[in-house]
């Protein structure tokens, strides 16, 4: 009824059509040259941009709300439903009396590039623990959070534990580069993010505004995990230049993190493949290539497999002691 006749909110291509046809919007910066070329871009980053800007339009909104309702659907309900077994009580009743099911999810130890343990049918490690808001339905249904992680449930008498390492990544980062600036924030007992965004925009940590903080750790999170500009700037939805910007601006305050992952990256041209703490190799086939773009893709792979491969010689190292 919004826009005067149906559409598939499941369609990119409709919902292209509506957002910059049908109620005219200009495309954010980012995604502005993929529009010039009739590719109007609705991926959820330009839509939350959009919606950001023009909180009056609830069009947005629903392609948003929809979409993650699709997503928690055929990503996660249904694979945990087609994967689960039921469990008999001790009478050998099925689900049906005993109300229980159990996954059985398969765990790889060397399937990514990294190293990092995965997982599948179903991947338990991405079950997403934030509750989203379903909103009230038109035949008076009321509003009502769903979240697929409250579906996991311990046993009578015992627990479900979920124990990891704090800021391990970073820690691994500030030994191996011995950077005194991360050091010092990591081990000052305050809010880490808060620290580093106080050193990069070299201000009190107590003038760090909430939004500050949240950048300084998707900025952070982004280097360390080898994101490109573009992704970055998709990422803090901003344009290309200024998220230039912000990663120079911010790896100019840890020089020594900074000469570090330099270091890698000519380790990588020069050997053709990276080590990790645990000695783990990955080979980059792409790093001396002529094609700037692969090429470019190898040099990031080389921080990031060190950095994310070390993490997981450590979590792998705990797992087995």
């Amino acid at each position: 009824r919004y826009l005067g006749k149906p559409i598939n909110l499941g369609s990119p291509q409709q919902v292209s059509e509506a957002v910059y046809v049908q109620l005219k919007f200009p495309p954010p910066r980012h995604a502005a040259k993929a529009a010039k070329a009739g590719h109007g871009s609705t991926t959820e980053e330009t839509l939350q941009c959009l919606a950001q800007t023009t909180p009056e339009c609830p069009f947005l909104g629903w392609v948003l709300e929809y979409r993650h309702i699709d997503k928690l659907k055929g990503t996660f309900l249904e694979p945990l439903a087609a994967c689960a077994t039921a469990v008999p009580d001790g009478d050998g009743a099925g689900f049906e009396a005993s109300g229980s099911y159990r996954v059985y999810s398969s765990w790889q130890l060397l399937a990514t590039g990294t190293g990092r343990v995965s997982s599948r049918s179903p991947n338990v490690q991405q079950i997403p623990n934030k509750p989203i808001m379903l909103s009230a339905g038109a035949g008076g249904e009321a509003a009502q959070r769903v979240c697929v992680r409250s579906a996991f449930v311990a046993d009578a008498g015992f627990v479900l534990l979920a124990a990891d390492y704090k800021q391990l990544e970073f820690r691994l980062l500030a030994a191996l580069s011995a950077d005194s600036a991360l050091a010092g924030a990591l081990t000052s007992g305050g809010d880490f993010f808060v620290l580093i965004a106080a050193t990069w925009l070299r201000k009190r940590p107590a003038d760090v505004s909430a939004e500050e903080r949240s950048r300084t750790k998707a900025l952070a999170y982004a280097i360390c995990y080898g994101l490109g500009v573009d992704r970055l700037g998709t990422t803090l939805l901003v344009s290309h230049q200024k998220a230039r910007e912000m990663r120079d601006h911010f790896l100019g305050a840890f020089r020594q993190l900074t000469a570090y992952m330099g270091s890698l990256r000519v380790t990588a041209r020069r050997d053709g493949f990276v080590t990790t703490l645990g000695g783990r190799r990955r080979n980059l086939e792409h790093i001396s290539s002529t094609a700037a773009a692969d090429r470019a893709k190898a040099e990031r792979q080389a921080v990031n497999s060190v950095i994310q491969g070390s993490a997981a010689d450590v979590v792998k190292a705990a797992m087995a002691s």
